[in-house]
């Protein structure tokens, strides 16, 4: 991470200083992309020298063990890599029909129809995916007492780590995307605040992807789950499922909406991989997930802490600067949020999880 943030940016201004004929952009975009290429380079180089130092702790069996324990890991990690490609077809689908369909319903035609989706992809998107690749991080922190769990068949473990991970995450992502809807102008205007007229463009469908982020975030614990359980293969169902809904979506609801509508479509297809990421997880695990626990009081405190931003927002947003209105804002809203979970019990997680009647 560190190199690719110093390769990346020193790359990109190497770049556009020496860009020549060249447009400075397109020269500087190269250089970052290449500075991730170089990071990559340095990460597998590093895997290489702890492979070297560390050759005693390599593993000592026959070479029938050897072949046994690569199958059994290609069996986990295929599935996996086949996931994460998967992930990438929402992006696609958007590609392939965004602005083909746009170009049919906009007056503006092709061009209109590239800044359109070109606020949409660089703008809400980019934040979409903040709030999911932070809670990622709690999806994979999981699978490790998981899979012990999971080699035990310790039931009650499994229940426990389960609803620990879940409900942390439905602690962090459900005010983290109804914040994100309710404030979704301000959020654009401070990170993009040089853009103004992408940002209008983009700010009606940052405000419907924040309930995708909702689902995006949950749906992460679920697939590390049923990795760590075995069931790898199934993850990739499900995401092609979501990409079917996907991709209806947005021949159904883009001739209408716009992109607001592909919003909505991101929306639906989130929530159905959530829904059958669930199902799947009760299935081939038996452990009885109690939603109401999870997502009740998370739900009912997320609604109160976006109001409350959004009233602190209309109020300041006239009367002082923009990040110390949106800053406001935010602390307002979760001091009204970590109010009613701590008022609501939710934060004892533990013992709710223990006490099924909590």
């Amino acid at each position: 991470g560190i190199c690719r943030m110093a390769l990346g940016l020193l790359l990109c201004r190497a770049a556009m200083q020496t860009a020549g004929t060249l447009p400075p952009d397109a020269s500087g975009a190269a250089g970052a992309v290449f500075g991730v290429t170089l990071s990559t380079a340095a990460g597998t180089l590093t895997l290489l020298i702890f492979r070297t130092f560390r050759k005693h702790e390599q593993f000592r069996g026959n070479t029938a063990d050897r072949f046994a324990v690569s199958r059994n890991l290609l069996t986990v990690l295929l599935p996996v890599a086949a996931a994460s490609l998967v992930t990438n077809l929402t992006s696609l689908i958007d590609m392939a029909t965004g602005i083909r369909l746009l170009t049919r319903i906009l007056p503006g035609g092709v061009s209109d129809a590239n800044f359109r989706f070109g606020a949409f992809s660089g703008l809400a998107m980019t934040v979409f995916n903040l709030v999911p690749s932070v809670t990622n991080m709690l999806g994979k922190s999981v699978l490790p007492a998981f899979a012990a769990s999971w080699a035990i068949n310790d039931n009650a473990q499994m229940h426990r780590h389960a609803e620990d991970v879940l409900r942390r995450t439905a602690f962090f992502a459900v005010p983290a995307g109804l914040g994100i809807s309710a404030l979704s102008a301000g959020v654009l205007s401070l990170l993009f605040a040089s853009r103004p007229s992408e940002i209008a463009a983009a700010a009606p469908q940052l405000r419907v992807l924040g309930l995708a982020v909702i689902f995006t975030a949950v749906s992460f614990p679920l697939f590390s789950m049923l990795q760590a359980s075995g069931f790898a293969g199934d993850t990739v169902q499900i995401m092609l499922c979501g990409a079917a809904v996907k991709l209806a979506g947005n021949l159904l609801l883009i001739p209408y909406l716009g992109l607001t509508g592909a919003a909505w479509a991101t929306v639906l297809c989130y929530a159905v991989i959530f829904c059958r990421s669930a199902v799947f997880f009760k299935r081939r695990t038996g452990v009885a997930v109690c939603w109401r626990r999870i997502w009740l009081r998370p739900l009912l405190g997320g609604i109160l802490c976006a109001a409350a931003a959004r009233s602190c927002y209309a109020l300041l947003t006239e009367r002082t600067a923009l990040p110390v209105s949106l800053l406001l804002s935010v602390c307002f809203g979760f001091a009204v949020y970590m109010t009613w979970m701590l008022a609501s019990g939710f934060l004892r997680i533990r013992q709710s999880v223990q006490n099924p009647a909590a």
